[in-house]
């Protein structure tokens, strides 16, 4: 199989990958990509882009994506592209890459809706947490996950779907639980608001992590659902 890569950066508290049409926003979370370009080349392929992508019963575009960053963005790559590819985050390198050939610690992992999902150890409770790259906070949906914790300050955020976001936040410590049921990470932090689970409900979550997971680990991402972490 082929390899390519692409550059891999943060940038206004985003993850964004750098195509030859321009930085697209890298968001797991997000069943549809959509853009300016009318087409972006990735993987060897020439893919059709969309201007705007309706879910459930909402049209998202750059508009909604300008709520979130204000600077060279030319569009959202979703997991109707993403999730057709194996990918190799290395945010540590800066470097995105398409391949088959690496190989790490399998995690609990799976598929829920098109997004991904994986499994996390906090504080004594194994959870299911979706794995959202264009998350900038993570979010525990269930308030007790927190209990206990120190307020660290508050959150401002805002999601296409969900609206205008505010919360109390907290520094949630967590590591990854591998297809064996045994950690398979280092102890991790994520900054994290609290979210009502709502339409979350239906993944089957109680948490949200976000991109900062990659500030801890590489991680590999394949089509069939699976997870691994390669350091």
């Amino acid at each position: 199989m082929s390899t390519y890569s692409y550059p891999l950066f943060e940038r206004e508290n985003h993850l964004f990958v750098q195509l030859p049409e321009g930085p697209f926003l890298i968001d797991t979370g997000s069943p549809m990509s959509f853009g300016t370009t009318g087409a972006i080349s990735f993987a060897g392929e020439s893919v059709p882009l969309r201007e705007r992508a309706g879910m459930l019963g909402m049209n998202i575009s750059m508009t909604t994506i300008r709520k979130l960053v204000t600077g060279p963005c030319s569009g959202l790559l979703g997991m109707d592209v993403l999730g057709r590819h194996t990918l190799h985050f290395c945010l540590r390198a800066g470097e995105l890459h398409i391949d088959d050939a690496n190989r790490g610690t399998v995690l609990a992992s799976a598929v829920a809706m098109g997004v991904p999902m994986v499994g996390i150890h906090s504080r004594g409770t194994d959870l299911r947490a979706l794995f959202d790259t264009g998350a900038q906070y993570g979010y525990v949906l269930k308030r007790e996950l927190v209990d206990g914790l120190d307020v660290i300050g508050n959150i401002t955020d805002y999601n296409p779907m969900l609206g205008d976001i505010s919360s109390d936040a907290w520094r949630l410590p967590y590591q990854l639980i591998g297809e064996d049921g045994q950690l398979a990470s280092p102890f991790m932090q994520e900054t994290v608001g609290y979210l009502e689970a709502g339409l979350l409900s239906l993944l089957n979550a109680d948490a949200i992590i976000g991109w900062h997971l990659l500030e801890g680990v590489d991680l590999v991402m394949r089509p069939s659902g699976g997870m691994e972490v390669t350091r």
